[in-house]
């Protein structure tokens, strides 16, 4: 029988990465000049989506601990700050949304590559 709260941490897990997205994503977006050229874009919009998980983690590690973040930054992070740095110039509503989409379709990627690798936790 799988324990009431079971919903609330995947929902938890869900929120935390769509959050994890969104501040990559415009970190990134913000700080890279559209002038730049498109490698310089990427490859800095990867570094700074990384950089990017350390206030996230402070924020959520009290909650879920640091594994259950670290674990999904390192994709969330790249993908998120990558296309957020070499989106040039969008709004802020653009950064979060494409952020926090990143982040929801790894997270369901993650959670379906572990539910074949261990199948549902009872």
């Amino acid at each position: 029988m799988r324990p009431k709260h079971a919903i609330f941490l995947r929902l938890f897990d869900y929120f935390g990465a769509m959050l994890y997205g969104a501040v990559a994503s415009t970190f990134a977006g913000f700080l890279i000049p559209a002038s730049w050229p498109m490698a310089a874009q990427m490859i800095t919009g990867m570094t700074l989506g990384m950089v990017s998980a350390f206030p996230v983690l402070m924020l959520l590690t009290v909650l879920c601990g640091g594994f259950e973040i670290i674990m999904m930054a390192m994709l969330i992070g790249m993908t998120a700050g990558m296309g957020g740095g070499m989106a040039g110039e969008k709004s802020i509503i653009w950064f979060i949304s494409y952020g926090a989409i990143i982040g929801a379709c790894i997270q369901g990627a993650l959670h379906i590559h572990d539910l074949k690798m261990h199948g549902d936790i009872k």
